[in-house]
C-alpha cells in the first residue's frame, strides 16, 4: 500500500512543478512570493485530495473490524492522524501567508 502511495503521490507533486518552475523566471521578489503561493496551493490541494481518500480508508476499516476493539482502535487512529494532518496543512497554508505578508513589506 505504502509503495502505491509513494508511486501516485510523487508523479502528482512534481510533475506540475517541474513544468510550472521551467516557464517563471524569478526577478523580484513578488516572483519568489508567487512561486512559493503556487507550490503550497498544489501540495494542499494534494494533500486534501488524500485525506479524503484515507478517510475513506480508514471507515472501512471500521466497518470491516467485525467488533474487534484493537481493528476499531486502529480506524479511529487512522482518522485522528489524518485530521491532525489536514490541521497542518491548514497551518501551512496561513504560515505561507505570514511569508507573504513579512517579505512584501515596504
Amino acid at each position: 500500500m505504502k509503495k502505491f502511495l509513494y508511486i501516485l503521490f510523487f508523479p502528482l507533486v512534481f510533475f506540475p512543478l517541474i513544468s510550472s518552475a521551467a516557464t517563471s523566471t524569478i526577478q523580484d521578489a513578488q516572483d519568489v512570493v508567487d512561486l512559493i503561493t503556487k507550490i503550497g496551493n498544489w501540495m494542499y490541494g494534494i494533500l486534501l485530495g488524500l485525506a479524503v481518500i484515507f478517510i475513506i480508508f480508514a471507515a472501512y476499516n471500521f466497518m470491516t473490524s467485525g467488533g474487534s476493539e484493537e481493528k476499531v482502535k486502529e480506524a479511529k487512529n487512522q482518522v485522528l492522524y489524518t485530521l491532525i494532518a489536514v490541521a497542518v496543512a491548514m497551518l501551512a497554508k496561513g504560515f505561507i501567508s505570514i511569508i507573504e505578508s513579512l517579505v512584501l513589506t515596504n
